[in-house]
């Protein structure tokens, strides 16, 4: 559960505080964890745009679908930050795992700076081993802000 709030003079102030007492009232009498957190800019919306165009130009040069990259994408590049090393990609296909870990993991919650360094490494990624040129954005004509 997770409540947005903001640090005044060593204060927390909620923001819904009904769906906080609502939440407490639900914990009465359990322990629980706390993980205070400073709120970070999610990938903006230009972001996501210029992310699906990146995965279009990898599916019409190389023919897989659009969500195949996606996942590929995913496990390749955001399970590593969590496993703390590269995946094993051959071996999730062999197990049959492609879908399952592939769905799991997420771009949404991605910072802007988380998604830049992505993109960053979609496009290397693509041009090194897939020899697939991916333009950055101010390289097209393309309005990322109209999708």
């Amino acid at each position: 559960m997770k409540h947005k709030a903001t640090i005044l003079s060593g204060e927390i102030n909620f923001y819904k505080d009904e769906d906080l007492k609502k939440t407490l009232k639900r914990l009465e009498g359990e322990t629980i964890f706390v993980d205070l957190k400073k709120k970070s800019n999610n990938r903006s919306l230009v972001q996501n745009n210029y992310y699906f165009f990146m995965l279009e130009i990898l599916s019409k040069e190389l023919g897989e679908e659009k969500n195949y990259y996606h996942k590929f994408f995913k496990i390749k590049f955001l399970l590593e930050k969590i496993i703390g090393r590269p995946p094993n990609i051959e071996r999730i296909f062999e197990a049959g795992k492609f879908d399952e870990i592939g769905n799991m993991l997420t771009t949404t919650n991605l910072s802007t700076v988380e998604a830049e360094d992505y993109y960053r490494k979609i496009r290397d990624f693509a041009s090194m081993e897939l020899k697939c040129h991916i333009p950055l954005p101010s390289e097209t004509e393309y309005a990322y802000e109209t999708l």
